[in-house]
């Protein structure tokens, strides 16, 4: 019994959600992508490298920039409030690629998440993290987790 709940909990980790362009669906389909009714979304539960390009990357995307990403067919995850596009893609949207730009994370108290904010902070809700791009302004610096450059 405990090994179907970890075999179960296994397939439910490794699910790597894709970016499957609508003409390319059925070959996708035939290397082994699933389709997700209730998220509608593409996705893999094994890792299978011929579709390792549809991966999604996610973008780091100042508001100012929203609209020059979704006119390059950036696309917005409703879930996880972030621009995302799929790997082979990424070219693209090297601007906004997060291993492209010094980002510094932070880990901050409940009570101060809206002084982050109007600071200039932003949100990554896959690290569930508040960070700054570029200096973190000096009130903040104690909060320091991970600096992160490329």
């Amino acid at each position: 019994m405990i090994f179907k709940y970890l075999e179960v909990k296994l397939k439910k980790t490794m699910r790597v959600d894709l970016e499957i362009p609508f003409e390319e669906k059925d070959a996708a389909h035939e290397e082994g992508a699933r389709w997700d009714k209730d998220k509608k979304t593409w996705y893999m539960d094994k890792n299978i490298k011929k579709l390792d390009k549809y991966r999604k990357v996610y973008l780091y995307v100042p508001f100012e920039d929203k609209d020059q990403v979704k006119e390059l067919g950036g696309r917005w995850d409703k879930e996880k409030r972030m621009w995302f596009t799929s790997k082979f893609r990424s070219e693209d949207f090297k601007d906004w690629l997060a291993d492209k730009r010094e980002i510094t994370f932070l880990d901050v108290p409940f009570d101060i998440k809206d002084d982050v904010k109007k600071a200039g902070g932003r949100w990554d809700a896959n690290k569930k993290k508040w960070f700054f791009e570029k200096e973190v302004p000096e009130e903040f610096s104690q909060f320091i987790v991970e600096l992160k450059k490329k």
